[in-house]
């Protein structure tokens, strides 16, 4: 088994901002405004809002996340009646049957 070499490349600029002390998983204690070096699996995502990096650039951007359209689509109950039912989900919207001119401005109003 090979051991991997941490290079110094790997390790960024961070700094604490707010009050408080941050303790590291070696012990090592941040102080609020003091700037450390430490790589970013160091640094817990829940902390990432009090502990920012220097330079925005040393960080891989966060994937993008691409929304889902959401696609409302009018089908017949009854004879005449009419729901508003979501596409990707089959979930009926309305509470009750509604008439076509109504159940067409209802799915208009919602995309």
């Amino acid at each position: 088994m090979e051991r991997t070499k941490r290079t110094a490349k790997e390790k960024i600029r961070w700094q604490k901002h707010g009050g408080g002390v941050f303790i590291m998983g070696d012990s090592r204690q941040i102080k609020p405004n003091q700037i450390f070096l430490a790589s970013p699996h160091e640094i817990p995502e829940a902390f990432r809002d009090i502990i920012k990096p220097v330079n925005k650039a040393d960080l891989e951007e966060p994937p993008v996340v691409l929304k889902s359209v959401t696609k409302f689509v009018v089908r017949e109950r009854a004879p005449g009646w009419f729901d508003v039912i979501e596409e990707n989900t089959g979930k009926v919207l309305n509470e009750s049957a509604l008439r076509k001119d109504e159940a067409e401005k209802l799915a208009q109003e919602l995309e």
